[in-house]
């Protein structure tokens, strides 16, 4: 069953794909554009599903892959809305992984291996 989305999200969603943070740039360089062709795993950028907006949803796998700036580990009411929005997807059957921008930037060879890992986990079972 696809995840339902508010229509209304998506011309921010288009605006958000068209402006991508440079850690989302980084990661979409460097490994998520390329599982396509490695493991069948479709990926969207920037994705309304329910009423958010993710920053990538690798379909195939059921993962949504969140970068999170520092506004989400010093903000409790971030951390909840996180744990939230988290829950919610589960309840599609997805698992949200989530890194820093730090995490991105400077381990990005580590956040990829685990992102291939989950894949790699979730598509053969």
């Amino acid at each position: 069953m696809p995840v339902p989305y508010r229509k209304d999200l998506v011309p921010l969603a288009r605006k958000l794909r068209k402006n991508p943070t440079e850690p989302e740039k980084k990661l979409w360089f460097a490994c998520l554009r390329q599982l396509k062709q490695l493991k069948g795993v479709k990926v969207y950028r920037q994705r309304p599903m329910l009423h958010y907006i993710v920053d990538f949803e690798l379909r195939n796998a059921k993962l949504v892959v969140e970068i999170d700036g520092d506004s989400h580990y010093l903000k409790e009411a971030s951390r909840v809305k996180d744990a939230e929005r988290d829950a919610a997807l589960a309840k599609y059957g997805y698992k949200v992984v989530r890194f820093t921008n730090e995490q991105v930037m400077k381990e990005t060879e580590r956040v990829c291996e685990l992102i291939h890992r989950l894949v790699a986990e979730r598509v053969n079972g």
